[in-house]
């Protein structure tokens, strides 16, 4: 598992001496000026996953992409160990919990698709700033991909106006799914890491 220090050593092989790195990732310098790349490769527990999700994605400068790397355990759905961490208790296919990484990107993609014309949804998976922020999910064999808007997507969407639909943004689909995500809220807030 990668440390901070192991980027450091990373940063410091590929800049040379020249380049100094900050004492932690969390450091005000590479806060401000934002990271281009970000790989998540840490505890492959779905609650750590989307902790780390949620804490580090505002990092990611516009245009960005974040990596997910092995969220294979999302799938578990009798209790097992991942790495001496206790998972699976509250994952499994389709099963709207909130410590599931899969479902939760899953949900986050329908947020990205329905945006043009159902910007005033009441839907949140992580964050409105996040959830906006967003501009593609994909999902690839064990990884999952979130790139995050440019400015110039992230200013042409918000000239849109918001087509207001609401016989159709909230019909009986649109209620059927909100419990769902709702059913999940009451399971337990992902823990942190």
């Amino acid at each position: 598992q990668s440390s901070a220090r192991d980027l450091r050593a990373l940063v410091a092989a590929a800049f040379g001496d020249a380049f100094r790195a900050p004492a932690t990732l969390a450091n005000h310098e590479w806060r401000r000026a934002g990271y281009d790349v970000i790989i998540d490769d840490g505890s492959h527990v779905p609650a750590h996953i989307l902790f780390t999700f949620t804490e580090l994605f505002p990092m990611l400068r516009p245009g960005g992409v974040y990596v997910i790397e092995d969220n294979a355990f999302s799938y578990a759905d009798k209790p097992t160990n991942a790495y001496g961490y206790r998972v699976g208790h509250r994952g499994g296919i389709g099963r709207p919990t909130t410590d599931n990484a899969v479902e939760r990107f899953k949900a986050l993609a329908d947020i990205v698709n329905r945006e043009e014309c159902f910007q005033d949804l009441d839907i949140v998976i992580f964050s409105e700033a996040i959830d906006r922020a967003v501009f593609q999910v994909a999902f690839v064999s064990g990884l999952v991909f979130v790139w995050k808007k440019t400015a110039a997507q992230q200013a042409g969407l918000a000239g849109i106006p918001s087509l207001r639909w609401t016989s159709h943004a909230d019909g009986p689909a649109l209620q059927e799914y909100k419990r769902f995500l709702e059913a999940g809220k009451h399971v337990g807030e992902a823990a942190a890491p």
